[in-house]
């Protein structure tokens, strides 16, 4: 159907995907644009046997196609899938690697087209105001329990009775119908709470399923208000111990914007940056409110902290303690995810590729948000543990919380460092 004078690996190049390992010949792994798998799981393929793919599969993910196909979806070009939209797509990648009108008139009416259905969107579906959302969200806790199965896991963490009831830790609610009947007839709004939504039945519902139950974990901001909540499931799925409670692409559903959790006095001139937001709790917690400190939901969402920040009038130093495993040793010792120790010939002891990347994709991480934060007119200083003399970690106490919560055991059996 097409000529081409490019391959996917052009495509690639274009789209600014990047490539994991050697990144070359006719076959190679790629950081998925779709799920943020960083470790090569997506597969490009230009020719196979002879005959050439120009093909792309994500093995995380499932996602799968052709390189216009690729192009198109990422760069939001619409129309038929044989016809426009394939055609806009290769008319400008050939503009941008060989010259030419680099802006296409119809991809351009496509995309403003897909701007306003998403704008109509939005409006239809707004956030609540944050007194809405905490209002509600405060109600709900008083309606909902915690079990002792997840009372248990806090306390293994370090956390009081008292200190587990102060943060609000609840379970996540069965009869969610229920739930949302009580919440109205107490006069609480549930449109525009992320969460919330209208089923099918045509009654608003409150969207816990069997994939996310587990614990909920609120996210507070500087005012002390709950803006959201992240859960920590009881059964892990593809490795997510958390995940948000939201009910985009639902009725009257709304998405939770990544968000930054808060605790401690709003005055301070020193915060310290953690990764998680349960993790921000148990520290805080650990050390008796000595450190006011910013809970990120992963490495990557640094913008979510200077949001924050911004909040914070007095803050003059950030104190970044993110996991360990920014300095993860990538030495094999055969305990990686089973399938890929499978697959694996090295023998233990040499460098393992998988842990070399992932060190490489948290330290990135870590040095953008260094930098962000930098630029934001903030100091901003790293905090390590558990390192040994080779300047890699030991892999005893991963995060900060896991570390705080070991010195405060020795400190009361007398066995502290």
């Amino acid at each position: 159907m097409f000529d081409f004078r490019f391959d996917i690996g052009d495509v690639s190049d274009l789209l600014g995907i990047r490539r994991v390992g050697n990144g070359r010949g006719s076959s190679f792994g790629v950081e998925c644009p779709f799920c943020g798998d960083k470790r090569g799981k997506m597969n490009f393929c230009i020719s196979r046997d002879g005959e050439v793919k120009n093909t792309y599969h994500c093995y995380n993910c499932g996602s799968g196609g052709n390189m216009l196909g690729l192009y198109a979806e990422l760069r939001g070009i619409q129309g038929d899938k044989h016809g426009t939209r394939y055609h806009y797509a290769k008319k400008e990648i050939e503009s941008r690697l060989y010259g030419g009108d680099t802006v296409d008139y119809a991809v351009e009416l496509q995309r403003k087209k897909k701007k306003e259905r998403e704008k109509s969107l939005k409006e239809r579906m707004q956030l609540a105001d944050i007194t809405v959302i905490n209002h509600t969200y405060r109600m709900m806790l008083d309606l909902v329990p915690l079990k002792k199965e997840h009372a248990d896991d806090l306390k293994r963490r370090g956390l009081s009775d008292e200190q587990i009831e102060n943060f609000l830790f609840r379970s996540t609610p069965k009869d969610t119908q229920a739930l949302c009947r009580r919440l109205m007839k107490n006069g609480c709004i549930l449109k525009g709470v992320p969460g919330f939504f209208v089923n099918k039945y045509g009654k608003w519902d409150l969207n816990i399923y069997k994939g996310n139950y587990g614990y909920l974990c609120p996210v507070f901001t500087a005012d002390h208000m709950i803006c959201g909540f992240q859960i920590r499931v009881d059964k892990p799925s593809r490795g997510r111990k958390y995940v948000w409670l939201t009910s985009v692409n639902k009725e009257n559903g709304v998405s939770i914007p990544a968000c930054a959790s808060f605790l401690g006095d709003r005055k301070e001139t020193d915060v310290v940056l953690v990764e998680g937001v349960l993790k921000a709790i148990v520290y805080y917690a650990l050390t008796d409110g000595k450190y006011a400190v910013v809970g990120i939901p992963g490495t990557s969402n640094y913008n979510a902290a200077l949001k924050v920040l911004e909040t914070l009038p007095c803050v003059k130093t950030v104190h970044e303690a993110y996991d360990m495993d920014k300095l993860l040793k990538p030495v094999c010792h055969h305990d990686c995810k089973p399938e890929q120790c499978e697959e694996c010939r090295i023998q233990d002891g040499a460098e393992c590729s998988v842990k070399k990347e992932k060190q490489a994709a948290i330290m990135r991480d870590q040095q953008k948000c260094k930098k962000r934060i930098q630029d934001a007119g903030y100091a901003c200083f790293s905090f390590t543990w558990d390192k040994g003399c080779d300047g890699y970690w030991n892999e005893n106490y991963k995060g900060i919380d896991d570390y705080v919560l070991h010195l405060r055991k020795g400190q009361e059996d007398g066995t502290n460092e």
